[in-house]
């Protein structure tokens, strides 16, 4: 609800009603624009609303018929009131007040603001894992020049100044190869900055590298953090600078008007991976879509001797059957899939190390040097990577439509293979309301990749 405000999206009256001054629709004259930033907390401006129908009347009572309301009124506290609060009112407005110029986008607030799924470690225990844990996890082959002639973007927010610089500081500190990182503000730089933004940026450049060190890694920036920017930010990406991968580490809760934005996804000559969330067993878009690659968490356990590893679930990694994407065809005629989801997309794909303990090492000097994190937001990146590795080496991939079908294929097409090959099948642990299986689950998909089987 802030959110509308900082935008200046809500108008007041001294009867202490409200309206939503889209873009495309003028308030009358007598009403004035709030001269300062009022923290709705401070506003009276809803009624305690408890559903969503309830929402919707109230804004529709008040749009047509300009109802007065009392100074008794309180903001809701509801979350998942706000989050359907932005598609109500952009279907709303659109429906009744027209928009004439084509350059607006079509549901200017029906696109939930994104954020980064980036989480600090506490954790000081052991060390976080270095890149070279993650080959010994993932049995990755560190021969040759993987990720060679394979273009990765990932996408950003705002800016991240100086993260060129900790990328080559990175690089060193861990005996990679040289290497640069690229930027692109395909919509104008702005000055402002984002402190979850700064970090997520230099994780998501860094890791993405780490795993794929001689591909080129371009961190393509949206000029804010609208869910509908930042995947402008991806169509740029895929269209323009021709990216092989587009890593995508953020999301917003699932909103009807997500399928509108499914064709920035259907290229044919991109392959989009995107992060399943930190809210467990919760379903968030972009991942949701069915052309993305959803990129669930896990934890990964290793012994003393640091060579061996064992996995399970993630408890807070996202994942479940959508609200409004269908089941994708390679999804529907694996065996197990549609029983879970029925005819509806179900996340995530695979899973990889998200755990906080010990978490991924990352050089961010504006924190003072090495930080530790965790999240699917860095699961998402070094997928990425890994999508570069197989996209530079695999034959057995060029027999498939995209990479999904292959990793569906390379589990065994239509039956979860056992002995599983391609895949480490986790069935240990849960994400709140979803149990890790054999085979595919809503908590790892169809579990953590097999890199080296998987680029042959």
């Amino acid at each position: 609800a802030e959110h509308l405000v900082e935008r200046n999206l809500i108008w007041q009256t001294n009867q202490v009603s409200f309206m939503v001054g889209a873009r495309g629709f003028e308030p009358p004259a007598s009403w004035s624009r709030t001269k300062h930033s009022t923290k709705l907390s401070h506003t009276p401006i809803f009624k305690c609303i408890h559903n969503i129908s309830q929402f919707e009347l109230f804004v529709k009572s008040f749009v047509l018929f300009s109802v007065p309301f009392a100074d008794a009124l309180h903001i809701i506290s509801r979350k998942e009131v706000l989050h359907e609060a932005y598609y109500i009112i952009g279907g709303f407005m659109e429906k009744n007040y027209p928009f004439s110029d084509e350059k607006i986008p079509r549901y200017p607030l029906s696109t939930p603001r994104a954020r980064p799924f980036l989480h600090r470690s506490g954790n000081s225990a052991s060390s976080p894992f270095s890149p070279w844990d993650i080959y010994d996890a993932y049995d990755i082959d560190c021969r040759g020049k993987p990720g060679e002639n394979v273009k990765i973007a990932v996408i950003e927010a705002f800016s991240a100044q100086g993260a060129e610089k900790d990328f080559e500081i990175f690089a060193k500190s861990f005996s990679l190869p040289e290497n640069r990182l690229h930027t692109a503000f395909p919509f104008g730089k702005t000055s402002f900055s984002d402190p979850d933004w700064e970090t997520e940026t230099r994780a998501d450049t860094q890791w993405a590298f780490s795993l794929a060190p001689y591909a080129e890694i371009t961190a393509v920036f949206a000029k804010n953090d609208e869910t509908e920017s930042l995947l402008r930010a991806a169509e740029y990406a895929s269209r323009e600078l021709g990216a092989d991968v587009v890593s995508m580490s953020f999301g917003a809760r699932e909103f009807p008007a997500q399928r509108a934005f499914g064709k920035i996804f259907a290229s044919k000559n991109t392959v989009f991976v995107a992060s399943s969330g930190d809210i467990g067993s919760e379903v968030v878009f972009p991942s949701s879509n069915a052309s993305v690659i959803s990129v669930g968490g896990c934890a990964l356990h290793r012994n003393a001797g640091g060579n061996t590893f064992a996995r399970s679930a993630w408890r807070d990694g996202g994942g479940g059957p959508s609200r409004y994407e269908g089941i994708p065809k390679r999804q529907k005629r694996f065996s197990g899939i549609s029983a879970l989801s029925g005819k509806f997309r179900a996340t995530p794909d695979v899973a990889l190390d998200a755990s906080l303990s010990p978490g991924y090492p990352v050089y961010d000097s504006s924190s003072g040097g090495f930080i530790s994190v965790g999240g699917t937001s860095v699961a998402a990146p070094v997928f990425a990577a890994f999508c570069a590795r197989i996209l530079q080496k695999s034959k057995h991939f060029k027999n498939y439509v995209n990479l999904a079908d292959y990793l569906y294929a390379a589990a065994g097409e239509t039956t979860y293979r056992e002995p599983q090959a391609a895949f480490y099948d986790i069935t240990v642990g849960n994400s709140g309301k979803y149990k890790a299986l054999v085979g595919y689950d809503f908590c790892t998909g169809l579990g953590a990749p097999n890199i080296n089987y998987l680029e042959r």
